[in-house]
């Protein structure tokens, strides 16, 4: 017991204890709590940041928007966006060897608030081809909305052969 009592034995033992046991404190709270401080820190930066850059992107996005508004006006007219289809379509067949079967009247039909203009295309040719079309057709950049694609077989009775033609429905949308 005399061991015990004394302050130099206590305090021995309560550093060893100390140490025991400061690994667990340190993975069950002391190790969150510096990495939470530290994820804090971190989104303070970024909302600075963001708060900082949010004009000029805020300025920048309305420049893009009036850019992109005054490209859709610029096809107001049907015989313009008939054309820009027509001269795509017949460069992409020209380099692929496709043949433009069929390219009727494009057709507007009147909703009560929308003009909605539709252009069928017809292109003849083999099926590897006619699928790269179809495929540049439908990138973003070319600004065509393709509402359908259809593949079937037609049999050209004069020449005896079958032909593989993809039908195509390209449509605009415009407000009154």
């Amino acid at each position: 017991m005399n061991g015990l009592a004394s302050n130099k034995t206590r305090f021995y033992l309560l550093l060893a204890a100390a140490l025991l046991f400061f690994p667990v404190t340190w993975k069950l709270a002391l190790n969150k709590t510096l990495d939470v401080h530290q994820q804090l820190k971190d989104n303070e930066a970024k909302l600075s940041d963001v708060e900082n850059n949010t004009p000029e992107q805020m300025a920048l996005v309305e420049k893009r928007l009036t850019y992109l508004n005054r490209m859709l006006e610029g096809e107001t007219s049907g015989e313009v966006f008939q054309n820009r289809v027509l001269d795509e379509v017949s460069s992409l067949c020209h380099q692929k060897g496709l043949l433009l079967r069929e390219m009727p009247p494009m057709t507007k039909t009147n909703d009560s608030d929308y003009l909605v203009e539709t252009i069928n295309i017809q292109i003849a040719g083999s099926f590897h081809n006619l699928l790269q079309v179809l495929f540049e057709l439908e990138t973003p950049r070319k600004k065509m909305n393709l509402i359908s694609a259809h593949f079937f077989v037609e049999e050209n009775r004069r020449l005896k052969q079958k032909q593989l033609i993809l039908s195509l429905y390209i449509q605009t949308l415009q407000e009154k």
